[in-house]
């Protein structure tokens, strides 16, 4: 969009997104659709910010949700919560 100051207040409010917390929550409740509500919101911030690897990890957690599954899960979500905090550790830094 050509609007470098509106990306960067977006890549800081990152860290105060609420979906990484709340698919943690669904997924300790079993919860598959709240699952796909908070993966799908994730996907789409990341997708905006152009923070490819995050969406593409966030991506498949979106696909087993859609269909109703949450197999995988248990790697899927601490992996993409490492990554969210590697990004995070890089933008607190610029």
């Amino acid at each position: 969009m050509g609007k470098e100051s509106f990306y960067v207040k977006m890549l800081k409010n990152l860290a105060n997104n609420q979906s990484l917390a709340r698919l943690e929550e669904a997924f300790e409740k079993k919860d598959v659709e709240a699952c796909f509500e908070a993966s799908h919101d994730l996907k789409g911030m990341y997708a905006t910010l152009g923070l490819t690897p995050l969406f593409q990890r966030c991506s498949d957690i979106v696909e087993l949700s859609r269909n109703g599954k949450m197999d995988g899960f248990e790697q899927a979500i601490p992996s993409l919560k490492v990554l969210h905090a590697h990004f995070l550790e890089i933008i607190a830094k610029n």
